[in-house]
């Protein structure tokens, strides 16, 4: 645990990082992680022993050699309600309730098929699970035998969890997500959490990280995630984008994962290489997210809709001051008035025989007209020459 510096004494540390096992990355087991304003103090400590802790990992593993090759997958299921009478499908909220059921099975479970088993993780939305083997696969042929049977394994062992009328396809984004009524049970948009007009909070995972997460994001960037996809525009389309102010829709997509452990460090720099130039492509080919908020959108891979739904960026860090993150219409450039008026706000248009106003100098900054040039030619004080190198 990281104990902040400078908590009172007769106050319980709450640690930061809380309950992870060893060997468990960015496990949050147990404990209530802190919220942004509380986290503020701390920035630097964390930052600092975050850079500590990577170089002593790197220093422990950077002359590791022949390594055997490991590698898994990873596939993300939705939970969704049906109702045949009413032709609707619906959000069901109960991953997690799933997820620890279908563990305590697996403890008892016969794991002599020769495919290991399978293991049970939980997932930023309330409505989604992960499935893994419990054992990784190896660097030989008969390894790769195993993967379609592992996932028939975990396949039929969700649909054992499952209740009447409920399903659990393997769906990159579910299409009436922030459309009506979408989840079961029932509730209304928006909480403490996301602040969200389309989406309610009872889409995150009940764990303390997911929601506090979010809220952190949010914090920090001053208001609710701003996601924007174009409309697919066709005679019937009205102008826009599909907007989106959840969390939820980026860290709500589902996918299959693959992770690998190579031999070495230089290997696993090659791998990754080949990769950087393959991926692409294996985005092309399984594009699979063509609806958003119940629209048709103009493109067809989840990438911006999960960079949006994480960007934690300040306004100005975005880019665009606090005070015009919503330019009003006083914002516009104004006309030029009278010359009583000629010192204007930096947001309007200067004369057009004026120099921009952040070129000018004070009144009383000017040098004597003898040494200055004609005003259309008229340099910022700082940058003017001595009068008698001016050409």
């Amino acid at each position: 645990h990281l104990a902040p510096p400078g908590c009172a004494p007769d106050r319980p540390t709450r640690p930061i990082f809380s309950g992870c096992r060893p060997n468990a990355m960015g496990l949050l087991k147990v404990g209530t992680p802190l919220s942004w304003e509380e986290m503020l103090p701390h920035c630097r400590y964390i930052r600092e022993h975050g850079v500590r802790q990577f170089l002593s990992t790197w220093n422990r593993v950077k002359t590791i050699e022949n390594d055997r090759l490991f590698y898994g997958d990873e596939v993300e299921y939705s939970l969704l309600l049906l109702d045949h009478e009413k032709r609707e499908v619906r959000l069901h909220l109960r991953g997690a309730e799933v997820m620890h059921e279908l563990n305590e099975k697996e403890q008892q479970a016969d794991q002599r098929s020769g495919y290991g088993g399978c293991t049970w993780h939980q997932e930023y939305g309330s409505w989604m699970l992960e499935g893994t083997p419990a054992m990784p696969f190896g660097g030989y042929t008969k390894s790769l035998l195993q993967v379609e049977q592992s996932m028939r394994l975990r396949r039929a062992r969700l649909l054992s969890a499952l209740q009447p009328g409920e399903i659990a396809p393997t769906v990159v984004s579910f299409p009436l997500m922030g459309v009506g009524d979408f989840v079961r049970p029932a509730a209304p948009p928006g909480g403490r959490a996301s602040c969200s007009t389309q989406v309610p909070d009872s889409c995150i995972n009940p764990h303390p990280r997911f929601g506090t997460l979010t809220a952190n994001i949010r914090s920090r960037r001053g208001s609710k995630v701003d996601i924007r996809v174009p409309i697919f525009k066709d005679e019937h389309t009205e102008e826009g984008d599909i907007e989106m102010d959840c969390m939820a829709y980026g860290m709500g997509c589902c996918c299959l994962q693959v992770t690998f452990q190579c031999s070495d460090v230089d290997e696993s720099r090659c791998l990754y290489d080949q990769l950087a130039t393959l991926a692409p492509i294996m985005l092309a080919l399984t594009g699979a997210t063509p609806i958003l908020r119940g629209r048709l959108a103009n493109t067809d891979v989840r990438w911006k809709v999960i960079a949006a739904s994480v960007d934690d960026r300040t306004p100005a860090e975005r880019g665009q001051p606090a005070e015009q993150e919503q330019p009003a219409d006083d914002d516009k450039p104004a006309p030029v008035q009278p010359a009583e008026h000629e010192q204007q706000a930096e947001h309007e248009q200067p004369a057009e025989d004026e120099q921009p106003a952040e070129h000018e100098q004070p009144a009383e900054d000017e040098q004597p007209a003898e040494d200055k040039q004609p005003a259309e030619e008229e340099q910022p004080a700082e940058e003017e020459q001595p009068a008698e190198e001016e050409q």
